[in-house]
């Protein structure tokens, strides 16, 4: 990637999930003229997210320029110290500086609206918002907090997020288009707004309306052009109010591809041995379903507050639930040496270590054998004559663990038309039909660059998510 001679000032816009299989149909159709404009009088490439390509890792790899091995942020939870249960996580989880840290220290001005993790904010040079990972707007989601205040007042129907968990869909279809339409428009109106009438070097605004639309609409071509359309018509104001001196870079987290198949990992780790499940009674009421209600009452905070309180463990033990976090009550770790947690389809494995877990079984010795022996299995595992499994990943590969081993230690990477399904099935099934979440998250997303010289500063077809950083640091001269 090449950088211009002379120093500038940049603009990043972050659109969550897109990528260019998805997108060229319709640019192709002129339907989105400034994504055309980028790929004609900008340059543009492949960007190759994380493994997996799962937002937390991939926004905070984009937004610090390492792995996940370093910046320790690998899902949206993550386990609590010497215990089987997990917590959200959080801005202060990840160890190592951000985009903004380096920015900061450089005294230069940042505005940066919904940038997700960033929750708690960190004093910043300037100004910044908090989007996915922050509890509701009901929260501190911004520095200064008179931006907060500024915010509230003048963009009353501003939202840091969708909540999506409280989506109920096919019931709450038209509902869920409104809402992420609205957000995203005001999510914007602000971005304008801050771009013309305050100062700045370094603008960032992030947008997430594809991530969350492209999994449950992506087969409806009218929904999705509507979506691009909105993400097209703030690109191209963006190009339009760029100055001689400043660089405008586009860029996602992860692609998207179409799913039709869950693959309930844990299912299958019990049925070849790896995980020993206890008996579990039938239930009429789980976790999810009392989580969904809250959110459902306005009561996303309290539902946050809850998640990293202990009380949540003590309700598990009560409340039988069929969810990734029931693992940690329903599980025989004296007799499991392999386990899928997680929260976002993402494929990571743990392996029940005894240097690590609290009741583990697998000698460090063993991991590597461990890993090359369920490898094995899962790569030639087929469902209706279609291969599963497109990769399984040994995380030192691809993470550069120091003396930190809390992380996953195999990742599993899907192939085709195939997803993996967090939890355990209520039947004990391995697959099972999507029907509601039909798209998820592939490792190709796009990456774009900008400016009025049309310098073309992309040579390469593909570049890594730890690109990015890198770059705009050195477009401002840092």
């Amino acid at each position: 990637m090449k950088t211009p001679k002379s120093r500038s000032k940049a603009v990043f816009l972050g659109v969550d999930g897109v990528t260019w299989t998805l997108l060229d149909p319709f640019i192709q159709k002129d339907l989105l003229p400034n994504f055309k404009r980028l790929k004609s009088r900008g340059s543009t490439a492949v960007l190759e997210s994380t493994y997996p390509p799962s937002s937390p890792p991939a926004w905070t790899s984009m937004f610090t320029g390492v792995t996940p091995g370093k910046h320790r942020i690998f899902d949206f939870i993550k386990r609590k110290p010497k215990s089987y249960f997990v917590e959200p996580i959080f801005s202060v989880d990840c160890t190592v500086p951000t985009l903004w840290d380096y920015a900061t220290r450089a005294q230069k001005q940042i505005i940066a609206l919904n940038i997700p993790f960033a929750y708690p904010l960190s004093p910043t040079h300037g100004i910044i918002t908090a989007g996915l990972g922050a509890p509701s707007k009901d929260a501190d989601y911004a520095y200064p907090q008179t931006i907060k205040a500024y915010i509230d007042k003048h963009y009353p129907d501003f939202d840091i997020d969708f909540e999506e968990q409280s989506f109920d869909l096919p019931r709450d279809r038209s509902r869920v288009i409104t809402k992420v339409t609205k957000t995203t428009e005001n999510q914007i109106r602000v971005a304008r707004d801050f771009f013309v009438n305050r100062k700045w070097d370094l603008f960032a605004l992030v947008l997430r309306s594809p991530d969350v639309m492209q999994h449950f609409f992506l087969d409806d071509t009218e929904v999705m052009q509507n979506v691009y359309t909105q993400l097209d018509q703030a690109l191209g104001w963006f190009m339009d109010h760029l100055d001689e001196g400043t660089t405008l870079i586009v860029a996602s987290d992860h692609g998207f591809k179409r799913v039709a198949t869950k693959f309930y990992l844990n299912n299958w780790l019990a049925q070849a041995g790896y995980l020993r499940l206890k008996p579990n009674a039938p239930v009429t009421v789980n976790a999810e379903s009392i989580e969904k209600a809250l959110i459902k009452l306005g009561l996303r905070r309290l539902v946050w507050t809850l998640k990293k309180s202990p009380f949540l463990e003590a309700l598990l033990k009560l409340i039988p639930t069929s969810s990734r976090i029931a693992l940690a009550t329903r599980a025989d770790w004296s007799k499991t040496r392999l386990y899928y947690m997680g929260i976002s389809n993402n494929g990571l494995i743990f392996i029940n270590r005894t240097d690590r877990e609290p009741e583990g079984i697998v000698a460090p010795t063993e991991v590597y054998l461990l890993y090359r022996d369920v490898k094995s299995k899962l790569s030639a595992l087929t469902f209706s004559g279609k291969k599963i499994v497109d990769k399984v990943i040994f995380a030192d590969d691809v993470y550069t663990y120091g003396s930190d081993r809390s992380g996953p230690d195999i990742i599993v990477s899907p192939s085709g038309a195939f997803t993996i399904e967090d939890g355990l099935s209520k039947a004990d099934t391995i697959f099972e039909a999507e029907t509601v979440k039909i798209g998820n998250h592939h490792p190709h997303g796009i990456l774009g660059i900008f400016n009025k010289r049309q310098t073309r500063l992309l040579s390469q077809k593909q570049y890594s998510i730890y690109d990015v950083t890198p770059t705009i640091l050195c477009l401002l001269g840092i």
